[in-house]
């Protein structure tokens, strides 16, 4: 069990660690998220981050394995899983990063961009009805959001509303 002195260094080297993630130094991020894990092996945050500085590096397997870490300490951890999706698919890996997106989606209910990304995945893998589904709740959730309106209006035909495939 760690003590408070303990979480007090874990936190501030992950404070750093974010910091260096920041100003785009994440090799030496990663040295930093390393050491707050070897203080604190169950801080998913330390975990996340790790994985995102790894993926800044180009080594996007062993960053899906550390949010895989932080989702098993943390099943509840909405970023991990969305990051995860992500990760996933970058790699190739659609059919697991979209059962990821609708964990988030589970977990996020009325989080558009999720709902934005689970469609760009869906659509990736060639599942357009529901892909629209996706997009329309999105637009649903976020009716004022301009980033959300205009993602949506640079949409082929066939993923807007109304229309077939």
């Amino acid at each position: 069990m760690l003590d408070a002195n303990d979480r007090d260094a874990t936190e501030q080297i992950i404070k750093r660690a974010n910091a260096l993630s920041v100003q785009g130094h994440s090799l030496e991020a990663a040295k930093e998220f390393r050491r707050a894990l070897q203080l604190s092996p169950d801080s998913a945050d330390a975990h996340v981050g790790l994985a995102l500085a790894l993926g800044e590096q180009g080594m996007s397997e062993e960053g899906i394995g550390e949010f895989r870490a932080a989702i098993q300490l943390r099943p509840d951890y909405i970023m991990a899983h969305f990051f995860l999706a992500e990760a996933l698919r970058n790699e190739g890996q659609l059919d697991e990063a979209i059962d990821e997106f609708r964990q988030t989606a589970l977990l996020s209910p009325k989080d558009a961009d999720t709902r934005m990304s689970l469609g760009d995945a869906l659509a990736e893998r060639g599942d357009i009805d529901e892909a629209k589904e996706q997009y329309e709740t999105a637009l649903k959730l976020a009716p004022d959001d301009d980033t959300i309106r205009e993602l949506y209006e640079l949409l082929p035909p066939n993923l807007k509303a109304g229309r077939g495939r």
